[in-house]
């Protein structure tokens, strides 16, 4: 055995340069894959808001009652960009809100569009 090997035959500076070779490799995989994931979890939050906001009118949810009031003020932040694009119809106390597909819709494609634009740095 020679000056500085182990018992199997490898040197020190052979271990430690294989080991910062494999992180630095695994590095942009975990950072990418770290980007997927907050992207689409970001993107299943707002989905679900919006999706539960479209149920409750379209079902025509009580808006005085404090959880529907509560859904309806987050998801304004969400759909403002979008009023207006088409009317909303109503009958009785049933609401049925294009926009809200339509910023179901926006938001979706915006996500995609980061992973892409993510998986092109490669």
């Amino acid at each position: 055995m020679n000056m500085g090997e182990n018992f199997y035959g490898v040197t020190c500076k052979e271990i430690c340069n294989s080991r910062v070779a494999y992180n630095m490799d695994e590095t942009p995989i975990k950072i990418r894959q770290f980007t997927y994931h907050i992207v689409y979890d970001v993107l299943l939050v707002i989905e679900v808001i919006l999706l539960l906001d479209f149920l409750f009118k379209l079902l025509g949810a009580d808006p005085s009652h404090t959880v529907v009031k509560l859904l309806y003020a987050i998801s304004s932040v969400f759909v403002a960009p979008f009023n207006g694009i088409f009317r909303t119809s109503m009958v009785n106390n049933m609401v049925f809100d294009p926009s809200l597909l339509v910023a179901m819709i926006s938001y979706s494609l915006i996500a995609y569009i980061i992973v892409w634009i993510v998986k092109l740095m490669d």
